[in-house]
């Protein structure tokens, strides 16, 4: 099969909610715990994909958490 790459869509940005602003962006920590931020992803398994969320401290940026 020499067709296009399957890539499912992470994300729908033509909706009808309202869009905040990136505010961690402004924020730079001296200490941990003052700012955490997260992110989504994919994973190609073999024979499925699956989902993959992170926390991470903004001072550190070591993994907080994740499942």
């Amino acid at each position: 099969m020499g067709g296009r790459t399957f890539r499912p869509a992470t994300t729908d940005s033509r909706h009808r909610f309202r869009i905040y602003a990136n505010l961690a962006s402004k924020i730079e920590p001296t200490t941990v715990n003052q700012l955490w931020v997260a992110d989504i992803t994919y994973l190609r398994l073999s024979e499925q994909f699956i989902y993959l969320a992170v926390i991470l401290g903004g001072f550190s940026r070591k993994v907080v958490g994740w499942a």
